[in-house]
């Protein structure tokens, strides 16, 4: 549904967004679930857009 905006015929395709969500997600399963995200903008402040480009993309386009 949102692969259009996200991707293009030079842009990433849905495997690549899996791929950066593999990533991702063990970083926030060491931390306490006290102390994770409780929305998209905190997740965003802990996202490194260099290493998390997709999810970056996909956090903005939640929070906006």
């Amino acid at each position: 549904m949102y692969l259009p905006v996200i991707a293009d015929d030079d842009g990433p395709d849905l495997d690549d967004v899996r791929a950066n969500f593999v990533l991702w997600k063990p970083l926030l399963q060491d931390v306490p679930a006290s102390e994770r995200p409780s929305n998209c903008l905190q997740a965003l402040a802990v996202c490194n857009k260099a290493f998390y480009l997709h999810i970056h993309i996909l956090l903005q386009l939640c929070y906006a």
